[in-house]
C-alpha cells in the first residue's frame, strides 16, 4: 500500500490542529519532520517517523527524547545546500507516496515561503502529488488535470508556473475557460471562484499554481 507522507516543517501554523484533522483522513501515513517543525508533532501528540536537518531550531534534550520514542534523526550540517524542508521532501520522495502533505512551509519569510511553494516543481519528476497545507490555504501544482473541493463562493487563483500555460479548461468556477492560455507575470486568473463544491482544471502543457483558499 503507498502511504501518505506528511511534512512538518517550521513555519507559521496557527492551529497544528489541522495537522491531525489531515491525518485523520489517510489510513496509511509517515510524519516527516524538518527540524523545528517537530514541536508542531509534540503539540498534536504525533512521534515522527523523522526528523531532518541541521537541528538549529530544536534542543538536543527534544531530540533524544524523540529518539528514544522511535524516531529516526537525521543529522546534516548547516553549511548544506538544501533548506531543512526540502531534505524532508528528498527523504519522503525516497518512499514512493501517494502523496505528500506539506504543513509549516508558509510563514513570515517571504524568502522560505517561495523556495517552499518552488518546491512544489520537485515532486512532478517523480509522479507524486504533492500538496502545500496552510490554515488557510492549500498550494498545489497542474500539469494535466486536478479537481478542486470547496464550498460555493470560494476563493481560487490560478499563477502560471511557466512562462506559457496553455489549453487551460475551468469547469465549475464563476469564470470558466475553454482552450485558454495563460503567461507568467499577468494576473488573469486572481480570484475566481467555485460554483459548488467542485471546480475542475484541465492544462495542456506548462504548469500552473492553484491556491484553493478555504475562506469565502
Amino acid at each position: 500500500m503507498q502511504v501518505t507522507a506528511f511534512i512538518i516543517s517550521g513555519g507559521r501554523i496557527s492551529d497544528p490542529g489541522i495537522i491531525r484533522s489531515w491525518m485523520e483522513k489517510e489510513a496509511a501515513a509517515v510524519v516527516i519532520c524538518a527540524d523545528g517543525g517537530a514541536r508542531y508533532a509534540e503539540d498534536i501528540g504525533v512521534v515522527p517517523s523523522v526528523v531532518i536537518g541541521d537541528m538549529d531550531s530544536i534542543d538536543e534534550k527534544h531530540l533524544t527524547s524523540l529518539e528514544e520514542k522511535g524516531s529516526l534523526i537525521i543529522r546534516y550540517s548547516r553549511f548544506k545546500d538544501e533548506t531543512d524542508t526540502e531534505l524532508a521532501l528528498n527523504y519522503a520522495l525516497t518512499l514512493k507516496p501517494r502523496l505528500i502533505l506539506l504543513f509549516g512551509a508558509i510563514g513570515t519569510r517571504i524568502d522560505h515561503s517561495l523556495a517552499n511553494i518552488f518546491l512544489l516543481a520537485g515532486a512532478v519528476p517523480e509522479g507524486v502529488e504533492l500538496r502545500i497545507i496552510d490554515d488557510r490555504c492549500e498550494i498545489f501544482l497542474v500539469t494535466d488535470k486536478a479537481s478542486v473541493r470547496g464550498r460555493s463562493g470560494q476563493t481560487v487563483s490560478l499563477i502560471p508556473f511557466s512562462p506559457l500555460v496553455s489549453g487551460i479548461t475551468l469547469r465549475g468556477f464563476e469564470y470558466p475557460l475553454r482552450d485558454a492560455d495563460m503567461k507568467m507575470g499577468l494576473s488573469l486568473g486572481i480570484s475566481n471562484r467555485l460554483t459548488g463544491t467542485e471546480g475542475f482544471i484541465e492544462v495542456k502543457s506548462g504548469r500552473l499554481i492553484v491556491v484553493n483558499n478555504f475562506e469565502l
